[in-house]
């Protein structure tokens, strides 16, 4: 199953925001704590596609210590003019 991001640069930027707020130092090491390759991550955190498989989402949470229900509805949901810092604080203050 694939999951539409709404605005795949918009949901790369709290996946970046997000991982800085979990400690992680770069984008390999959030790859590492996912289990994800690291040019899966650098695809999200860029906004390279406009989908990814459900598995890529979850692994993703996994890594930021978040429910993928959260992460799937923050690429899904409008980002209701947020700014990519305050999403990614709301995303991990709500576990």
């Amino acid at each position: 199953m694939a999951v539409e991001v709404r605005d795949p640069q918009w949901f790369g930027a709290v996946v970046r925001a997000a991982l800085a707020l979990r400690g992680h130092s770069t984008q390999a090491d959030l790859a590492v704590a996912s289990g994800l390759s690291l040019n899966s991550v650098v695809n999200v955190i860029t906004g390279a596609r406009p989908s990814y498989r459900l598995a890529t989402i979850e692994a993703l949470a996994s890594g930021l210590g978040v429910p993928a229900s959260r992460l799937v509805k923050c690429a899904t949901g409008s980002p209701r003019r947020r700014t990519p810092a305050d999403a990614a604080a709301e995303l991990l203050e709500q576990q």
